[in-house]
């Protein structure tokens, strides 16, 4: 159903439209490529336009870099990358509540990947993995930590063990870094 609401035309230009007033355009392009709709996406790809810089800044971000590098746009990968690492060490979106996206040195790996950066990558993408693992966010991480890096799980145990932890860590982005919030 979604991949016929974005080949309607009139839906498409309507979304186009909305498209240029807020950063939905990213999020229409991660959406086109993951239905696998790639020329969709490039035709309505605009890195150019600015990212408001309010409190969802920091997903919009990292929106754009993921479709940067789906997109294999080098120019704009380079400008995310800047932007986003002083953000290493959060999670995209876990500031507004309901909407997080996985942690921002994951999505910086993926950039420094299509840059040709390796040493950039391999140290970013262990950052994102323990991360993800101290925040039990398992499902992400049960897929590319080896389940025997026991450093990256709570209690040093395994990825279950995120599961059943006995406390949360919410780790916030703020502009002067981090803030980790235990409960």
């Amino acid at each position: 159903m979604q991949r016929e609401l974005i080949k309607n035309r009139e839906d498409r230009e309507s979304l186009a439209v909305l498209s240029w007033f807020d950063c939905s355009h990213d999020l229409l392009d991660l959406a086109l490529l993951e239905a696998g709709e790639l020329e969709q996406a490039r035709a309505v790809w605009r890195p150019e336009l600015p990212i408001r810089p309010d409190y969802f800044w920091l997903r919009w971000a990292c929106v754009r870099g993921e479709v940067a590098v789906r997109l294999g746009d080098r120019e704009v990968a380079r400008r995310s990358y800047a932007e986003l690492a002083p953000w290493r060490g959060c999670f995209a979106g876990l500031e507004t509540g309901p909407l997080s996206l996985r942690p921002v040195d994951t999505t910086l790996a993926a950039l420094a990947d299509l840059l040709d950066d390796p040493l950039a990558a391999d140290r970013h993408r262990p950052d994102g993995l323990r991360l993800e693992g101290r925040v039990g966010a398992v499902p992400w991480s049960t897929r590319a930590l080896p389940a025997d890096d026991v450093a990256a799980w709570p209690n040093g145990g395994s990825p279950e063990s995120a599961l059943t932890a006995p406390t949360a860590v919410a780790v916030v982005p703020t502009r002067r870094g981090t803030q980790e919030s235990h409960r």
